[in-house]
C-alpha cells in the first residue's frame, strides 16, 4: 500500500517526476555534447540499446543517488539486462543457475551491489520513496540481502517498461513524418507555455500532458499494441459469469490483455494496426471505449501502482527526444518499424523481434 499511496496524485508525484525528467534531460544534454566528437558511424546507434543505457543510468541515480551500484560498477547496467532478458527463464524455478545462468548471475551480481550499497549507507542520498521502502523493510523484519532483492524489483519496475515504450514512441514517431510534425508542434507548444508560466528553460508535465494529445495518444497505443501482460485472479466461490461461464472457486483465471488488446469488437477493424488516431477520436474521448479494455498498465487489484509516474516519466523523455534531436534510416529510405516479438513470456512490453542481419533500429541520430 506504500508504493500505491506515495505514486498516486499528489506533491510527491510531482516531485518524483520532475527529479527523472531533470535526470533523464541531462542524459540526453550529456550525450548532445559528446555527439560531434563521434563519427558519421557511430552516429548510427541502436534506438533500443541506445534508449536502454540512458534510461538505466538515468534511473539509477534519480532513485539511489549518485553512489548507485551501477555508477559505482558500470559493468553492471550489462548484467541488469542479462536478468531482464532471461527472467522468463528464472520465474519457471527449475535449476535456474544451470538453465539460465547468464540471467542468474546477473540477478545475483546486481543483488551483491545492492547489499554493498545499504552497508555503505549510500541510500542517504537517495529518492525519499527509495528510503522510505528501506526504513519500512527494516522495520519488518527483512535482512540485507531480502532488501537488496527488492531493491532490485523496485529498479527492474523503473526500467524496463520505460525504456521500451520509450523505445516504440519514438521510433514510430520519427517512422512517421507526419505524426512526427504534429508531436513536435505540440512540444514546441507546451514548451512557449511553459515558459510563460513557470520562467525558463522549463517543461510542465501538466502542460505537457494537456497541450501534447497525439503525443498522448501515440504513447497509449505503443502500448496497447505492444503490451500483452497478464492479470491473474484466483476464484473466491462458484459463480456463472454471462449464464455460459462457470468459474468454479479456487481455480485460478488468467486475463490476457494482447487479447484484449487486439479485439476488433472493442478497437475496430484496424486493432492490429498502429493507429493513435482512435485515442483521439471522438468515440475515445466520449468514454465510448470500456476503460477496462485498455490493459497497458494491468487492471482491477493489480493496477500498476507507478502508471501515473511511468506516464510522465515516458512523456517527458520522449518529447525532449522529439524536440531536440533527429533521426533517419542508415540507407536513406523511410525508418521502418520491426515487428514486435511476441514469442516470449510478456514479462513486460514486449520488445522488437531480432531478425538475422542488422537490427531494424539501427537510425543515425542527429542533432
Amino acid at each position: 500500500m506504500f508504493v500505491y499511496s506515495a505514486l498516486g496524485p499528489g506533491w510527491y508525484l510531482n516531485s518524483l517526476s520532475c527529479e527523472a525528467g531533470q535526470e533523464l534531460c541531462f542524459q540526453l544534454t550529456e550525450f548532445a555534447a559528446s555527439f560531434d566528437k563521434l563519427s558519421q558511424t557511430e552516429r548510427e546507434l541502436d534506438l533500443l540499446q541506445w534508449a536502454r543505457h540512458l534510461v538505466t543510468v538515468g534511473s539509477a541515480r534519480y532513485l539511489y543517488g549518485p553512489r548507485n551500484p551501477i555508477a559505482e560498477d558500470p559493468g553492471l547496467e550489462a548484467a541488469f539486462w542479462a536478468f531482464d532478458q532471461g527472467l522468463g527463464g528464472l520465474l519457471m524455478g527449475v535449476l535456474p543457475s544451470l538453465t539460465d545462468s547468464e540471467a542468474y548471475q546477473g540477478r545475483e551480481r546486481m543483488v551483491t551491489a545492492f547489499m554493498k550499497y545499504f552497508e555503505a549507507g549510500h541510500i542517504k542520498d537517495g529518492a525519499q520513496i527509495s528510503r522510505d521502502r528501506v526504513r519500512l523493510e527494516e522495520q519488518y523484519g527483512m535482512n540485507k540481502q531480502m532488501i537488496a532483492r527488492s531493491a532490485l524489483s523496485f529498479i527492474f519496475a523503473s526500467i524496463v517498461n520505460t525504456t521500451t515504450a520509450t523505445f516504440w514512441m519514438v521510433l514510430r514517431l520519427f517512422a512517421n513524418k507526419k505524426l512526427l510534425s504534429i508531436a513536435r508542434r505540440e512540444v514546441a507548444e507546451a514548451l512557449n507555455a511553459s515558459t510563460e508560466r513557470e520562467g525558463s528553460k522549463r517543461l510542465s508535465i501538466g502542460i505537457l500532458k494537456n497541450r501534447c494529445p497525439t503525443l498522448v495518444a501515440v504513447f497509449r497505443e505503443s502500448l496497447r499494441i505492444g503490451s500483452e501482460n497478464f492479470s491473474v485472479r484466483l476464484i473466491k466461490e462458484d459463480v456463472l459469469l454471462a449464464d455460459r461461464y462457470f468459474l468454479k472457486k479456487d481455480a485460478v483465471v488468467q486475463i490476457a490483455g494482447g487479447i484484449i488488446h487486439a479485439a476488433k469488437s472493442i478497437w475496430g477493424d484496424d486493432a492490429d494496426e498502429f493507429n493513435p488516431q482512435r485515442f483521439l477520436a471522438p468515440k475515445a474521448q466520449s468514454g465510448g471505449i470500456h476503460p477496462a479494455a485498455f490493459r497497458g498498465f494491468g487492471g482491477g487489484k493489480t493496477l500498476c501502482p507507478g502508471r501515473h509516474f511511468a506516464t510522465n516519466e515516458i512523456l517527458l523523455f520522449a518529447a525532449l527526444i522529439v524536440h531536440g534531436l533527429d533521426m533517419s534510416s542508415p540507407d536513406g529510405r523511410d525508418i521502418r518499424v520491426p515487428r514486435k516479438n511476441d514469442r516470449v513470456m510478456p514479462v513486460h512490453i514486449l520488445e522488437p523481434y531480432l531478425s538475422q542481419g542488422p537490427p531494424e533500429s539501427i537510425v543515425p541520430i542527429k542533432r
